[in-house]
């Protein structure tokens, strides 16, 4: 029988983020987002599951780190870093799309509650090279960015082998 634990993370840094978000004074526009407004703070959906910051180093490039929790292949602590090279798909309306290509680094490290027969393969790490792709919606009235990337990977140092990353998620500008 396996006991199943739930890490509150994910629910503390939601309801952080929903509160910082609604208490801000004041709104920008998508101009703003990458230039005056070039740092963000969100979440992330999908694997990892975490926390996703965004530093704009100008325009069209910028700095991408994610820290969460995978949950596929079992439990696992998930960090990325990546630098990203943005390109405007379409102008201002409500709203304006970005695509991205980047280059970065990941780290894991799996574990396990249940010490059970058959969980010692979970205890692992790795560490290894990945190629973020992703579109990015920055709403034009709202500080707000929301983007789905998918990421190809391959883990160079401990537990080597190809995986794909990917995840919807969204960030607020400050």
């Amino acid at each position: 029988m396996t006991k199943k634990t739930r890490n509150p993370l994910f629910l503390v840094s939601l309801v952080a983020v929903s509160l910082l978000a609604l208490t801000l004074p004041g709104l920008a526009s998508a101009q703003e987002v990458g230039t005056s407004r070039n740092f963000g703070l969100g979440l992330a959906l999908g694997s990892p599951s975490g926390l996703s910051a965004e530093y704009y180093l100008n325009q069209k490039n910028a700095l991408q780190a994610t820290l969460g929790l995978g949950f596929v292949g079992g439990n696992h602590l998930n960090v990325t870093v990546d630098y990203l090279f943005h390109h405007n798909l379409m102008g201002q309306g409500a709203f304006k799309l970005d695509a991205y290509i980047g280059l970065g680094g990941f780290f894991y490290s799996w574990f396990d509650d249940d010490e059970g027969e058959g969980n010692d393969d979970k205890e692992a790490f790795g560490i290894g090279a990945r190629v973020p792709l992703g579109l990015d919606m920055i709403f034009t009235k709202l500080p707000i960015d929301i983007y789905l990337e998918v990421a190809p990977g391959f883990a160079l140092v401990g537990r080597t082998g190809f995986g794909v990353s990917g995840a919807l998620g969204f960030r607020y500008f400050f």
